[in-house]
């Protein structure tokens, strides 16, 4: 009998042909898909990227729940049946019952399941597909995507109106999280959540600018850091010397004036629980506080600013960057 069990694990890929794969990053889990050809031709062995985080880690690290479980059972089903057949060869040549001495050994051979080789199933196919437009690399997600899984390509220029919409989604449906949160929290703590989602959005905003900016300027020369764009003039300084266009190319004195303020503002919420201190009334041109009060972000004014954003996208996405 052979002692050496060993038993190939089939995929089945869904209905599109994709793989499910989980991003190990315990502060991340992404779950996302990528097409079964692209994982088994393309991706290395070495390294793969989250599309969400940019995690990267070993090919061999990124199994689902669900897959993970489906090996374990198979695994212990091929335990199960290892163990029946040592049992057999090692008893099965005694009678059932057999008396050495004072001891007595009753052998009852148990049921032998055959294995049945089902594949693993995957989730069933999104309607979200994107292609890297690198290496060609072809993965579907939920949501928002960031990072190629096979070379870690950021793809922010193109996700950027995804992530934009995604905000202004999330602004649009407070009314109805406020009757949820209410049910659930009461009406005290879910105007504080409604009011958390505002004042997040300012945050949220300002960061996929600074990423897109960033992104882009370094694409074209000399990479910066995502912090020399932390700063509107700053920023708008760096594509002026690069290509001539500054932020007022595209944006009017009021939009600009705008622009610094919620810059200025999303520091203030993070950083200061949302109290004006001087330095803020120095660095913007915000007369409607004085040091000591506390910014209220109105919706009006965020849907704002996301406009005032997508213009300047618009803008700098519409310039031919030097070779």
């Amino acid at each position: 009998m052979n002692d050496t069990y060993t038993k190939r694990v089939e995929i089945a890929p869904d209905e599109k042909g994709y793989y499910d794969r989980k991003c190990p990053s315990e502060k991340c889990q992404f779950v996302f898909k990528i097409l079964m050809e692209d994982w088994k031709t393309k991706v290395s062995d070495e390294q793969v990227y989250c599309p969400l985080c940019g995690y990267v880690a070993p090919a061999d690290k990124w199994d689902t729940d669900e897959q993970i479980k489906e090996l374990t059972v198979q695994m212990r089903n091929l335990a199960d049946l290892a163990i029946c057949d040592i049992f057999a060869k090692n008893f099965g040549a005694y009678p059932k019952t057999t008396h050495k001495g004072c001891l007595t050994i009753k052998y009852t051979p148990p049921k032998r399941e055959a294995l049945i080789d089902t594949p693993i199933p995957q989730r069933e196919a999104w309607k979200q597909d994107i292609t890297c437009e690198k290496c060609g690399t072809r993965f579907s997600v939920i949501g928002n995507a960031y990072f190629c899984p096979c070379c870690g390509y950021n793809t922010i220029e193109k996700e950027l109106p995804h992530s934009l919409n995604s905000i202004e989604n999330k602004i649009h449906v407070r009314e109805n999280a406020f009757e949820f949160f209410s049910s659930s929290y009461g009406e005290d703590e879910a105007e504080r959540l409604c009011q958390s989602i505002l004042e997040n959005s300012i945050g949220d905003i300002v960061s996929i600018f600074q990423k897109y900016s960033a992104d882009l300027y370094n694409s074209h020369t000399k990479p910066l850091l995502v912090n020399n764009f932390q700063q509107v003039d700053n920023g708008s300084d760096l594509f002026r010397k690069l290509l001539g266009h500054g932020y007022e190319s595209w944006l009017s004195p009021d939009e600009l004036r705008t622009m610094k303020i919620m810059f200025q503002r999303r520091h203030i919420l993070e950083h200061n629980k949302g109290y004006v201190d001087s330095k803020y009334l120095q660095k913007c041109d915000d007369t409607t506080y004085k040091e000591g009060q506390r910014i209220v972000v109105k919706e009006n004014e965020v849907l704002e600013f996301l406009r005032i954003i997508r213009k300047l996208v618009d803008g700098l996405g519409s310039l031919n960057f030097p070779i």
